[in-house]
């Protein structure tokens, strides 16, 4: 069975890896003008854009698979007549007038 990467442990892989590239970049730039590698800055930066949009994307996936988790864990506990309230618009409207009357 396969599990998830921590995201913590991905994260510190890619922040490495940046890290890596950003200081190639940097020795790259660094030269004087006639002896920097210009097609080497495009392919260095261009390798940082994409670490970066990939680990956006990694802790987007890992925050959402964390909610969908919090929801499976509350949908698994309740019962199909404490869904069905949750949504009866009697119940909301009764929820409604007691929260206005509590704030007065």
């Amino acid at each position: 069975m396969k599990v998830w990467a921590d995201p913590d442990h991905v994260g510190k892989i890619t922040i490495s890896i940046m890290n890596v590239l950003a200081k190639a970049f940097h020795v790259q730039a660094g030269k004087s003008e006639e002896n920097r590698d210009y097609e080497l800055l495009i392919k260095l930066s261009s390798a940082c854009g994409y670490q970066a949009q990939l680990y956006s994307g990694l802790q987007k996936s890992h925050e959402f698979a964390r909610r969908l988790d919090s929801i499976d864990k509350i949908l698994s506990k309740a019962t199909p007549e404490d869904l069905a309230l949750g949504m009866n618009p009697v119940v909301i409207a009764e929820e409604d007038r007691r929260t206005s009357l509590a704030l007065r």
